[in-house]
């Protein structure tokens, strides 16, 4: 695992909670002597030991993850909640904005905080074709005392909340995926650009899985191994079976052949920062991390914060997001958690109680449109593998 940190009071706390976390249920108090911005960096670094989530992360310690009735694996209290409590809350180990929604939302690119750029400019970049380039072109004209906003340090069109996040970004990978350095001259041969290309043409998750490639590759495979990894176009397959769909075939030998086309230039692409662990990128590997997010992401929907509660004029952020927690509750269509993203600050998911939980219960969300009939629910959850069996479905409650 690489460490964002180099400061002596936090790489000394990380190296405690390592320690500790290879030894005992709980990592103790490995905080002492940090700010705030140490404990940020560390947590940063934590995010990827195994299992740092379980039992480090805000509300872990009243979470579990064990064998579940309902599907496999499932998030379980540790205690009783009552309704209206926030029984978890994360911050997402990768997550992705969606490219149409980065037209009219300008978000940081390495926590997804909104960026107040001014009602102009925000009015600017909502209304017009053009108006994200406007907005970049005026943060990098004035980096210091004008818009809040800090721009890529090659100007590849990314913008961050702070120079801190900016930073981080290039730690966490962005350095290996950005286009900023690329010119017209040599995108023809860069790798890295046509993939990019490619996604943008045809899924822009290929985005998001170059992301896990870079994390995978840099601090390893621990966070994302454990979840359900079936291959992109299996599940797809999966899907239409489950709703008696006898058309999928096409689009899953369609998703292989993306597969194809685009593993061997992200593998291109990241060799020259990996050497030989870039060869583990092929097109079954990359299958299986779509295929990841594909069962176990959750949506984003964040409401502007300029917004108030009754308007609707700010479109609110979309996008996907994998955690390492949260995404390990199960679906029922009467769930007893909501998912909650906070207002304002870095993207963070709460697990709200939505009604009184015991002890020992396990914890479910929702991931499909709960106000659906019965019927179109069940035809959803097929895109994650199952046709719901919950009492609701069923017509007991």
């Amino acid at each position: 695992m690489a460490a964002l940190v180099t400061d002596d009071v936090a790489a000394a706390g990380i190296a405690k909670a390592m320690a500790k976390l290879q030894t005992e249920d709980e990592p103790g108090d490995w905080t002492e002597g940090m700010d705030a911005s140490q404990l940020e960096r560390a947590k940063a670094s934590l995010r990827w030991a195994p299992g740092y989530y379980e039992r480090v992360e805000a509300g872990a310690r009243s979470t579990c993850v064990k064998p579940s009735a309902l599907h496999g694996a499932g998030l379980f209290a540790t205690r009783a909640f009552r309704r209206g409590d926030v029984v978890l809350r994360e911050r997402p180990l990768v997550a992705m904005q969606d490219l149409a929604n980065k037209r009219e939302v300008v978000a940081c690119g390495n926590c997804l905080k909104f960026i107040d750029l001014g009602n102009e400019l925000l009015r600017l970049v909502k209304d017009e074709d053009d108006g994200r380039r406007c907005a970049h072109d005026a943060v990098c004209q004035v980096p210091r005392g004008g818009p809040e906003g800090v721009c890529c340090h090659a100007q590849c069109g990314e913008l961050y909340c702070s120079i801190r996040c900016r930073d981080e970004h290039l730690r966490r990978g962005h350095g290996c995926l950005c286009v900023g350095h690329i010119t017209e001259e040599t995108a023809s041969t860069s790798p890295l650009f046509q993939y990019k290309v490619l996604a943008a043409q045809s899924n822009e998750i290929l985005l998001l899985a170059a992301e896990v490639a870079v994390l995978w590759l840099g601090r390893g495979d621990e966070a994302f191994t454990s979840f359900v990894r079936e291959p992109w176009d299996d599940v797809i397959m999966k899907a239409a079976a489950l709703r008696n769909d006898g058309d999928a075939g096409e689009l899953a030998s369609s998703l292989r052949a993306l597969c194809g086309d685009a593993a061997p230039l992200l593998k291109a692409a990241l060799t020259p920062h990996f050497g030989e662990r870039a060869s583990i990128i092929d097109a079954a590997w990359l299958a299986r991390v779509i295929g990841t997010f594909e069962q176990n992401n959750i949506g984003i929907r964040r409401g502007h914060p300029l917004d108030g509660k009754d308007k609707d004029e700010w479109p609110p952020l979309e996008g996907t997001a994998l955690y390492s927690a949260a995404c390990r509750a199960n679906h029922a269509c009467a769930p007893n958690c909501d998912v909650i993203y906070e207002d304002g600050g870095p993207l963070r998911v709460s697990l709200v109680a939505a009604r009184d939980i015991r002890e020992g219960e396990e914890l479910t969300i929702s991931y499909v449109d709960s106000d659906q009939d019965a019927v179109d629910r069940r035809a959803a959850t097929a895109d994650y593998g199952f046709l719901c069996e919950c009492p609701r479905c069923a017509g007991v409650d």
